[in-house]
């Protein structure tokens, strides 16, 4: 009888099985993780980002089980800390907003007074006060009804992100810690060539570093820079609209103008001139200029390797797919794939160049 000490090898028939077995084990596993898929992912990327701090800690304390606790406890205070806060600023600032919304868009509040002033400026262009307000308090309630049912999302969503987090620190600690046999294991399984399949592994890990840095780290500096801006010019609920900065940051180009515009906007539409100003100004220098053209290039690189194009498509495809956590897990899908094209396509000529040295070589 066979066991695992038999040397032999397997009958052609045999592996053709064991191939049809283990390709069912692995969907197996996928189909069994796939709840528990974003705090999988997350926690790779975690790990991917803290590897040269790892690598650090075991350089000094000759003990990696050490050096894997310290860095799945420090991905915890930054994930529990970070989005966790602005997760609960939006849930808990969005709520006071949307009880001081109607008062302030009321007839007689602040908004509808310069509402008002503004319509009596305009009149003679054949815009009336009335058509004004019926847009304003139609779009009130629209307004009003989306956040209580945004708001009411996010609060069903806090269980889910505990679960999230502890899954992401236990496998922060399990990649850091195995990373070696985790490689190992992939450039078995995997049916490519070991030099194809270490390619693509140091592209998942420069795609994860850049996700994680450049979508949260960032996020939560501008949205910080934001809400100073925020505070400093009076803007109501500046923590609340801060986490929302966060949160559009994640957008390239144009996603924290999203928020920081309108802002300023409506602070010149309400009188306060100065501060709406100085709230432009703000936004667009220290939240635009700063973070994106010295904070990120710091942490993140000079040169992204995923062009505009390729990152929209996986940051809408991945949030339409996934959720939320698509916002990571889109960018890094679509990058892997531009890699595994890539990768193809220069084997491809090369194997073009070869076929050609022989037929020009007699």
């Amino acid at each position: 009888m066979r066991d695992f000490h038999d040397r032999r090898p397997a009958t052609a028939t045999e592996y053709r099985a064991l191939g049809v077995a283990a390709v069912i084990a692995a969907l197996t596993f996928l189909r069994v993780a796939l709840p528990l898929g974003a705090g999988l992912f997350l926690g790779a990327l975690v790990a991917f980002t803290l590897r040269p701090l790892y690598e650090k800690l075991v350089s000094w304390t000759r003990r990696p089980a050490l050096a894997g606790v310290a860095c799945a406890a420090l991905a915890w205070l930054f994930v529990a800390g970070g989005v966790g806060g602005l997760l609960a600023l939006l849930i808990d600032r969005g709520a006071a907003l949307s009880q001081q919304m109607p008062a302030a868009l009321s007839q007689g509040g602040p908004v509808d007074q310069s509402a008002t002033e503004a319509s009596a400026k305009l009149s003679d262009y054949g815009i009336h006060s009335a058509a004004i307000d019926n847009h304003l308090h139609h779009g009130v309630e629209e307004l009003e009804a989306y956040a209580a049912g945004l708001l009411g999302k996010a609060a069903t969503t806090l269980f889910g992100f505990m679960l999230t987090l502890f899954f992401m620190v236990i496998t922060t600690y399990f990649v850091l810690r195995h990373w070696a046999r985790l490689t190992h294991w992939a450039e078995a399984l995997l049916p490519l060539r070991p030099r194809h399949t270490r390619k693509l592994i140091r592209e998942l890990r420069s795609l994860g570093r850049e996700a994680m840095l450049g979508t949260l780290l960032l996020g939560l500096v501008q949205g910080g820079l934001a809400g100073i801006g925020y505070a400093v010019a009076g803007a109501p609920q500046p923590a609340f609209f801060g986490a929302m900065t966060a949160v559009a940051s994640a957008l390239p180009a144009l996603g924290t103008f999203l928020v920081w515009a309108p802002i300023g906007a409506y602070l010149i539409g309400s009188g306060h001139t100065v501060a709406g100003v100085l709230e432009l100004v703000w936004g667009f220098f220290v939240v635009v200029t700063l973070s994106d053209g010295f904070i990120r290039p710091k942490v993140v690189g000079r040169h992204s390797k995923m062009g505009m194009l390729s990152t929209l498509i996986g940051l809408f495809g991945g949030l339409e797919l996934f959720g939320f956590i698509g916002l990571l897990l889109g960018p890094t899908l679509v990058g892997v794939a531009l890699a595994v094209l890539r990768l193809y396509a220069w084997e491809r000529a090369a194997q073009r160049r070869e076929a050609s040295r022989r037929e020009v070589t007699p």
